[in-house]
């Protein structure tokens, strides 16, 4: 790899980070940290535990359990 290739990946990594913090701190203050928890440990659970469910499910079921429980 040349520098530039280099370069390129380490901005993706710094940019990835930025989002991911900027996530939680959102969900922070919009849901509240209890929620916040809770969504995070179920989505690592369902993801990396026994039932190893594909990312995009995880997604649409966080969007559903957003819509019917934390909507005003």
């Amino acid at each position: 790899m040349n520098q530039w290739h280099l370069f390129l990946a380490f901005f993706r990594v710094v940019m990835l980070g930025i989002m991911a913090i900027d996530f939680f701190r959102e969900s922070y203050e919009g849901a509240g940290l209890v929620q916040m928890v809770c969504l995070a440990a179920t989505s690592a659970l369902l993801m990396f535990g026994k039932w190893r469910l594909h990312p995009a499910y995880v997604i649409a079921l966080a969007l559903v359990y957003g819509a019917v429980f934390l909507s005003p």
